[in-house]
This record gives C-alpha cells, sequence and structure tokens, in this order.
C-alpha cells in the first residue's frame, strides 16, 4: 500500500512529491510570502487527506537561521483538519522552515523579514 504526498503553499503554489500508489496525502502550508514586512508571523501547518489510511503520518517543522541554529521546532502529526502553528522572527533576519516527514522527505523554504 503506498503513499502520495502533496506539499503546498497557502497562495497556491504545489510542489509533489510521492512514494508509490495514492492512498494518502499530506499538504504543507509554506510560510507564504516569503519575504514579509517586519512584525509578521512565520505560519506553518499540515494536513491529511485520508483515503482509508489508519493513522496519521508524523512529521517535524523547524525554524532555524542561514547559519542552522535552531530557533523553533515542532513534532506534529498530520489530522483530517488543518492545524497549524505560529513563530514571530526577529526583523532583518533570514530563516530556513524545514518540514521533515520519514515517509515523504525534507522540504524547505526560505524566508526573509524585513527590517
Amino acid at each position: 500500500m503506498g503513499r502520495r504526498g502533496i506539499v503546498s503553499c497557502a497562495l497556491g503554489a504545489v510542489i509533489a512529491c510521492s512514494a508509490g500508489t495514492a492512498d494518502a496525502s499530506v499538504l504543507i502550508s509554506a510560510p507564504a510570502p516569503f519575504t514579509k514586512k517586519c512584525g509578521a508571523r512565520i505560519e506553518v501547518g499540515v494536513w491529511l487527506r485520508q483515503d482509508g489510511q489508519p493513522s496519521a503520518p508524523k512529521g517535524t517543522i523547524a525554524i532555524r537561521t542561514r547559519s542552522g541554529a535552531l530557533l523553533w521546532r515542532k513534532r506534529v502529526r498530520a489530522t483530517t483538519e488543518w492545524r497549524y502553528w505560529h513563530y514571530r522572527p526577529r526583523c532583518g533576519g533570514r530563516y530556513v522552515v524545514t518540514y521533515r516527514n520519514a515517509i515523504f522527505g525534507v522540504d524547505r523554504f526560505n524566508v526573509r523579514v524585513r527590517r
């Protein structure tokens, strides 16, 4: 029984990754826009479109500086309803948001926060 994952940006950009035939899809909300104003939050989220899949996939969402320092990490389980988390970054910073899942691999998004 295979699984197929879809990565989705809240504004509509879609990146697909697959691992076999489709039973369930995990969608992730990318932190759009990728360039934010000072004071804006980075919002991340996951959702499971369940097609007979008995359990929800687990994963990790992390936010790091460009140099790799960990600022925020959350272990998540995709459910059949969207779940969101927020991080308020410093102004003038550049960040890397990473979604990691054993089945679908790693997806990275670069986010810049203006001064």
